[in-house]
């Protein structure tokens, strides 16, 4: 969870601040505005989902159990 919180931070509040200056600009595109954040939101979604993955693969992979009986590239 730490990479997706790095994520958020390096790259999810950067592009939502420059669509909250684009917004300033046109207020009228409020609909660009609401794209881009669910968008922003969307691969956060996308980060924490892989990072997830990737721990439980982890963990199957150096399971003691899992070793015993399965065998896996």
């Amino acid at each position: 969870m730490v990479n997706s919180v790095k994520y958020f931070n390096e790259v999810c509040i950067k592009k939502i601040y420059e669509l909250s200056a684009e917004l300033a600009e046109n207020p009228k595109d409020f609909a660009s505005y609401v794209k881009g954040v669910t968008d922003q939101l969307s691969k956060l979604g996308v980060e924490i989902i892989k990072e997830t993955l990737e721990e439980f693969d982890s963990i199957i992979r150096e399971s003691t159990e899992r070793k015993e009986e399965w065998y896996v590239e």
